[in-house]
């Protein structure tokens, strides 16, 4: 029976993907730089954010599961940007029958 993906009907949300790339600034030193790879659809489900409370600020983190079609040019230095926030890529999973259906991120967003 061929595999049906039934996923690629809930790619509703917009986001942007960002490469990541280093170059060298006046002084010879490394900068982290990322250029935008373009937009695509996705399918964004948020997992349970965790706080952490500090003398001096608070911060909190969400994990956030995003699926996009596949693509082989994503990796885990990469940033995603969803809703005016940027997310971290922390793994990247292939799905589907011949795992090039779709990719499954797992991201983090930290709000300091």
């Amino acid at each position: 029976m061929p595999y049906i993906n039934k996923a690629s009907g809930s790619l509703s949300q917009r986001i942007e993907l960002f490469s990541y790339s280093q170059s060298k600034n006046e002084f010879g030193e490394d900068v982290e730089n990322f250029v935008s790879a373009g937009k695509v659809w996705a399918e964004v489900v948020f997992r349970i954010g965790k706080e952490k409370f500090n003398e001096d600020s608070t911060n909190s983190m969400q994990k956030v599961i995003m699926r996009i079609r596949y693509t082989d040019t994503l990796s885990v230095r990469d940033k995603v940007l969803y809703n005016n926030d940027y997310y971290n890529i922390l793994s990247i999973v292939p799905m589907g029958s011949t795992k090039r259906d779709l990719l499954e991120m797992e991201t983090l967003r930290q709000v300091k």
